[in-house]
């Protein structure tokens, strides 16, 4: 599977949909989301429609993103653990943030869509 931001291979077409806002006031219409996995990879695919995009915040999150949180060993701590990941891929960026600095091997990239933009990471 390329990692290309475009989400047109097969393992794309069984998307979730979205809809919790977290804090304020969404200004985007729709929000989908799908994971699949090789021996490799742990693929997140993204979709968004939104006709107010931003990428101008000093903090990742602050823009239009996605945030992928992975518990690694599935324990439900109040407090990230060692293994625990926490990625940042904002739209409209060449990078991709990790709390602890740790993107080596991360694969991503994000593609515009007709009325928003798409993500892929492989992690």
């Amino acid at each position: 599977m390329s990692v290309d931001g475009n989400l047109s291979e097969a393992a794309w077409q069984n998307f979730t949909n979205v809809s919790k806002t977290i804090v304020g006031t969404p200004n985007n219409t729709g929000t989908s989301f799908a994971v699949t996995w090789n021996s490799t990879y742990l693929f997140v695919g993204m979709r968004v429609t939104d006709g107010n995009l931003f990428n101008e915040s000093t903090n990742a999150w602050d823009d239009d993103a996605f945030e992928i949180y992975i518990d690694a060993e599935n324990n439900g701590g109040t407090a990230y653990g060692t293994n625990d990941r926490q990625f940042v891929k904002e739209w409209n960026s060449t990078t991709i943030w990790e709390k602890n600095n740790r993107t080596t091997g991360v694969l991503h990239a994000w593609a515009a869509i007709t009325g928003g933009y798409t993500l892929e990471v492989a992690i």
